[in-house]
């Protein structure tokens, strides 16, 4: 009798070892399918943070052309804009952007600043570049007193700009936009 009881519980232990690691094998899948899934929601979250993240630099432009304009420059007197490079910037967000200057390649003290209003009218003189600060819909021209079109060409314009969450960016005249980082900074 002792016997049986002890086969019977050999075989009740076999069987209750065979359960729990059937059990532990489900658990180890539903682990590994949560991990993958975690995963996969781990890089959505990321992807979707970095659109909220551009989301607004995105919707910078910067377009280029020749000045056709004239200007009142204090120290020039009336300038002819004819033959000078001109570059727009529209922050076509809702929200400003601040620290705005424009860069010819490598010549970051080329350009002056001259703000377009957009009622019409003769431009407005600032001395200050980078411009603090383009409101949301609003638009700023920069001109260069020294370069033209033609010279654009071997120093292409790059618009650096700070958005509204303070991440600095780069838009170039192609229209690439990269995150400044620190040792990219002006």
């Amino acid at each position: 009798m002792g016997a049986v009881f002890a086969a019977l519980a050999a075989a009740a232990a076999v069987w209750t070892l065979k359960s729990q690691r059937d059990q532990i094998d489900e658990q180890r899948e539903f682990i590994r399918q949560q991990s993958e899934n975690l995963a996969l929601e781990r890089v959505e979250l990321r992807a979707a943070a970095q659109d909220r993240k551009v989301a607004q630099a995105r919707r910078v432009k910067m377009s280029v052309a020749e000045f056709c304009g004239h200007v009142f420059v204090p120290e020039l007197g009336k300038l002819r804009g004819a033959g000078r490079l001109g570059v727009e910037v529209l922050n076509g967000s809702d929200a400003p952007i601040r620290s705005v200057q424009v860069y010819f390649g490598d010549l970051p003290a080329g350009p002056r600043a001259l703000r377009v209003r957009k009622e019409g009218g003769f431009p407005e003189w600032s001395e200050v570049t980078p411009v603090p600060l383009i409101g949301a819909g609003k638009a700023y021209a920069y001109v260069s007193i020294t370069m033209t079109p033609q010279e654009s060409r071997e120093n292409p314009p790059v618009v650096h700009f700070t958005d509204d969450d303070g991440v600095r960016w780069s838009l170039d005249y192609h229209g690439s936009l990269e995150e400044v980082t620190d040792t990219q900074a002006e």
